[in-house]
């Protein structure tokens, strides 16, 4: 998922590449469905890489905001309004100074 092997609460930069296992190159929204460590769920718009199967999004100021468990899904939305959540998955989010 992350390029980076531990991230920490305030970063900004991180690139999460989630490779959705088939091309989806035809969806028209590609997004990161995400439940913070405080159950707070948010939407994090992705793009998609060249490949046609992995979902791009580079972490930004207030997205790891706090420490803990972020769980995600992609969300990957068809014109026809088809709509497909991948495999849940879970990022550990460290405190300064751990």
């Amino acid at each position: 998922m992350s390029e980076e092997s531990k991230m920490y609460v305030g970063d900004i930069g991180t690139l999460w590449r989630i490779d959705v296992g088939s091309d989806v190159s035809a969806a028209i929204t590609y997004n990161i469905q995400v439940r913070k460590p405080d159950g707070t769920a948010v939407t994090w718009s992705a793009t998609l890489d060249t490949d046609g199967q992995t979902l791009l999004y580079t972490i930004a100021s207030g997205d790891y905001n706090l420490p803990g468990v972020y769980t995600a899904h992609a969300e990957v939305i068809y014109a026809d309004g088809t709509r497909w959540l991948g495999e849940r998955f879970n990022t550990l989010i460290f405190a300064q100074w751990k």
